[in-house]
């Protein structure tokens, strides 16, 4: 069993290339993933893995339709609480969407909560204005499936 922190390093290298496979063994079949300033095409608050990898995979896992042609996480710092159940961290992105080529970057505050070594629960905070306001996001979420369901 991975350490916490090791487990969110792992966990967001997993994400970021939609490795469905290692973020389900990450991740809690329970788990509730909240983003509580999310852009208008994300809901705020999905319950369930299977749910979240389904909407992972539709926002960031295919670079044909998705919204990034290429997306990375850089700068990550870990804080692990004392209680050792509780991670903290902080990281950057960097990406071009695929619509426009244009380029993303964004800075991110999240929590990662677990139980029994797993991911049971993923708070991500970031700017949702730098992708609403971007014309690479324009008509993104729009089709069926994908948005604030």
């Amino acid at each position: 069993m991975l350490d916490p922190e090791s487990a969110v390093r792992r966990y967001l290298a997993a994400q970021q290339v939609v490795d469905v496979d290692r973020i389900r063994e990450l991740t809690h079949e329970d788990l509730v993933v909240e983003v509580p300033c999310a852009p208008r095409f994300v809901p705020p608050i999905t319950h369930g893995r299977e749910r979240f990898l389904d909407r992972l995979v539709r926002t960031l896992g295919d670079r044909e339709t998705g919204l990034f042609a290429s997306f990375v996480y850089t700068d990550l710092r870990t804080f692990l609480c004392k209680d050792e159940s509780v991670v903290f961290a902080d990281y950057r992105s960097v990406g071009t969407f695929r619509s426009t080529g244009g380029p993303y970057s964004n800075k991110y505050l999240a929590r990662f909560d677990f139980l029994g070594g797993l991911i049971v629960r993923f708070v991500e905070y970031f700017d949702p204005r730098i992708t609403e306001d971007n014309p690479g996001s324009r008509g993104f979420g729009s089709s069926p499936g994908v948005g604030r369901t």
